[in-house]
């Protein structure tokens, strides 16, 4: 989030650095930014994953799941990144997650505030560097992100502030 918070240009974007995403579907992903609605969020839906099985399963849990709990997601593959969207956009979401629920804080924010989703396939590839960290705890920790969102906490005050600004802009 620190990188975020600083970037500047008029989008804003990240990736994880393991190499799953080749280069070159990371500059399609940005140029597709230039056709897209006015903020839109521009991501990644990662087809043919060379996951194991659990690790597959996981994910296709999680994706059926999150719609469900959160009606109106509009992605297939919410962890998919990069995840590209304009910088104003970007600050006005205020991400406070510091742990894998980011990408998913980013879907809902954008959920929320009626933001156009579009998904680029991309293959992908074998991890280049390093090695998964998902694990029974990583589950744990994003059930516990989902009960907590759910049950309102850090989405709900977000959601009162995003009102109140849109009250005052509205005067």
């Amino acid at each position: 989030r620190t990188g975020l918070a600083a970037a500047i240009g008029a989008h804003i974007g990240y990736i994880n650095a393991d190499g799953q995403v080749a280069a070159e579907d990371v500059v399609r992903i940005f140029e597709a930014t230039r056709g897209a609605l006015p903020n839109a969020v521009v991501k990644a839906r990662r087809r043919n994953r060379p996951d194991g099985v659990i690790r597959a399963a996981i994910s296709i849990v999680y994706n059926a799941i999150m719609p469900i709990l959160f009606s109106g997601i509009s992605a297939r593959d919410i962890n998919g990144n990069p995840k590209i969207l304009p910088a104003n956009v970007m600050r006005l979401m205020q991400l406070s997650s510091d742990d894998w629920f980011l990408e998913a804080e980013v879907m809902l924010k954008a959920r929320y505030l009626r933001l156009p989703v579009v998904e680029v396939d991309v293959p992908s590839e074998r991890r280049r560097g390093g090695r998964s960290h998902v694990r029974i705890g990583t589950v744990a920790e994003f059930l516990w992100n989902i009960s907590v969102y759910r049950l309102g906490g850090p989405w709900r005050s977000w959601r009162e502030q995003v009102a109140k600004v849109a009250a005052s802009e509205a005067r």
